[in-house]
C-alpha cells in the first residue's frame, strides 16, 4: 500500500507492507520496502499492484515518473520488481505499460487462462480505463479499451475468479 505516515519523514510517500503470521487476525507494523536496481531517471515508486507469479515469488507493479520530473503531467507508466520476501524487490528492467505522451498509472493486473492482464484508468470521467495483455507478465500489448460507463474509473484491484475476471 501506499504509506504516509506523519511521524516518520523519511517512509512518506513510499510503498509498505504489513504482515500477519495467524491468518490476518493480528498485522505488523507497517514497513517499506526496498527496489534495488531502480534506474536514477525513475522518480519514485507509487500505486502499488502485487501479484505472486507460479513459483512463490512476488511481482510488483508500480508507478513512477519518467525523467525525475516530480509532478509533471505525461510522465507517468508502469514499471515492475520481483522479490523472493515481499520485502525486498530487483527493478526489472523495461517499462511494463505507457505511451510517451498519455499519463498511465495506479494499474491493476490479474492472471487468467495464460493470460495477464492490466488495467489503467483514464482519468477523464467517461469511465474508460486501459487494457492491456501478457503472456509472460512483462511485455504489455496495448488492447482495446475497457468502458464501465460514465462517472466512473478503472481505479481498483482486479482478481480471476473462476468465471473470469472481477474488477472492484
Amino acid at each position: 500500500f501506499q504509506w504516509f505516515p506523519k511521524d516518520q519523514e523519511a517512509d512518506f510517500d513510499k510503498i509498505a507492507l504489513m504482515e500477519s503470521k495467524d491468518d490476518g487476525k493480528t498485522w505488523s507494523d507497517p514497513q517499506a520496502i526496498a527496489i534495488t536496481g531502480m534506474p536514477a531517471e525513475l522518480n519514485r515508486s507509487f500505486d502499488p499492484t502485487l501479484v505472486v507469479l507460479d513459483d512463490g515469488r512476488f511481482r510488483l507493479y508500480f508507478t513512477s515518473e519518467r525523467g525525475n520530473e516530480f509532478g509533471k503531467r505525461g510522465n507517468r507508466a508502469i514499471f515492475s520488481a520481483v522479490s523472493s520476501d515481499g520485502k525486498n524487490y530487483v527493478f526489472e528492467p523495461k517499462q511494463r505499460f505507457g505511451f510517451s505522451d498519455k499519463e498511465t498509472f495506479d494499474c491493476a493486473v490479474a492472471f487468467l487462462d495464460g493470460t495477464w492482464h492490466l488495467y489503467c484508468p483514464k482519468m477523464d470521467g467517461a469511465g474508460r480505463g486501459y487494457h492491456a495483455n501478457s503472456s509472460d507478465g512483462l511485455n504489455f500489448k496495448n488492447e482495446a479499451e475497457v468502458d464501465i460507463g460514465k462517472g466512473h474509473d478503472w481505479l481498483g484491484n482486479v482478481i480471476s475468479v473462476r468465471d473470469g475476471l472481477r474488477f472492484f
